[in-house]
């Protein structure tokens, strides 16, 4: 039961980790966003497709927090799967002297 238990605890670890890079990812998404606007009207003379990559960049912001919210409900799942394992553990100890 330990063992389950155990495994569960190391992949809601690395479930909080990807979904902490994640968000780091969109965090750095929005910053360059906020830096190519203060370029000009959204168009450079050396980035002459400025406004396609911001839409690119919005499409991806939006796909990781879409990826973002995946994790949370899984880091959830995981959290909520630990709880039962525990009370299942704890039943099973308890329940013979209950009989």
């Amino acid at each position: 039961m330990e063992r389950e238990e155990e495994r569960i605890a190391m992949v809601l670890i690395r479930a909080t980790e990807l979904r902490s890079k994640i968000a780091n990812c969109i965090s750095k998404t929005t910053a360059i966003e906020g830096s190519n606007a203060n370029i000009g009207n959204g168009v450079h003379e050396n980035f002459p497709s400025m406004e396609t990559s911001q839409v690119v960049n919005e499409e991806e912001a939006d796909t990781l927090l879409n990826i973002c919210d995946a994790f949370d409900s899984l880091e959830s799942q995981l959290t909520s799967l630990q709880v039962t394992i525990a009370m299942f553990a704890i039943l099973i100890v308890f329940a013979p002297s209950i009989c």
